[in-house]
């Protein structure tokens, strides 16, 4: 919990909002990554967040996710004035940053399982960078990095990453527990 924690820091508000209503629900990524407004019952105590599409929707199952004060309040900071609007959205980290719709690259409206799980891989990244004998040099592409690596090299590399780095959905799991 102390390296999720560490994390939120060097994760864009929108994606340290994901997290954070992760650990609050216990929902799955994907749920949380397509959360919108329509789709939370706010007339009780206890809000109930119904998402559309989930694992079991294609079994005729519904999926009910509750969410209390604390994720309540985390949830209102999101809030557009259009209810369909999805809360977490890199289109409006750009637009929040100062960028502007007509940007070359065109950013998604809502996170999914995998861009999300790059964001957090990225700050784990940043929080805890590679011992500079393993590093990409300054400027150098991905591909050329990997390339020049030896085997024992990359098994380095990859291991370093597994002690260093964690991912969505042990957030759920951690919730559970």
């Amino acid at each position: 919990m102390a390296s999720v924690n560490a994390t939120l820091k060097h994760l864009t508000r929108h994606a340290a909002g994901l997290v954070r209503l992760m650990l609050l629900t216990g929902c799955r990524p994907g749920e949380a990554c397509s959360i919108r407004r329509s789709e939370i019952d706010t007339g009780g105590k206890v809000w109930l967040y119904r998402p559309s599409v989930h694992k079991n929707s294609w079994r005729g199952k519904s999926r009910e996710i509750a969410i209390g004060p604390k994720a309540q309040e985390l949830l209102k900071q999101f809030f557009t004035s259009s209810m369909g609007d999805y809360l977490f959205s890199p289109e409006r980290v750009r637009l929040e940053a100062g960028g502007s719709k007509r940007s070359k690259r065109k950013a998604k409206p809502r996170y999914d399982r995998t861009t999300y799980t790059r964001c957090i891989a990225r700050a784990c990244e940043k929080l805890h960078p590679l011992p500079a004998a393993f590093a990409p040099k300054k400027g150098e592409e991905h591909k050329a990095w990997w390339g020049r690596l030896t085997a024992g090299e990359k098994a380095t590399v990859q291991a370093w990453r597994e002690a260093h780095r964690w991912a969505p959905n042990q957030l759920r799991h951690s919730h559970a527990t």
